[in-house]
């Protein structure tokens, strides 16, 4: 669930980036009045449409890359190995800073 929201997320912001230097938020604004059930009076044009289309794309392709790269071998559950201390810059293990 995590990794769909993710890359649902991250793709809506990426296309909202977009589509603000691209056409002033018109597609944007345009899926605000839909979500809103409100009509639209937005018209949107060709590369509006190309925006609004690739969110599934980009959805997807981000959760297939978050799921067969990011999710293999890796636990958030594993202690790191090593001593910890701590400082104001964050916590120090030996010759690395983790930063809170």
């Amino acid at each position: 669930m995590m990794i769909l929201s993710t890359s649902f997320l991250g793709s809506g912001l990426i296309l909202v980036s977009v589509d603000y230097f691209a056409d002033s938020s018109r597609a944007s604004e345009y899926i605000y009045d839909r979500l809103s059930a409100r009509v639209s009076g937005v018209i949107l044009c060709w590369y509006s449409w190309l925006i609004v289309g690739a969110w599934p794309l980009l959805t997807s392709a981000s959760a297939v890359i978050q799921f067969c790269v990011t999710g293999a071998k890796f636990d958030h559950r594993e202690k790191p190995q090593g001593t910890f201390y701590y400082c104001s810059a964050g916590w120090l293990m030996q010759d690395h800073i983790f930063i809170n």
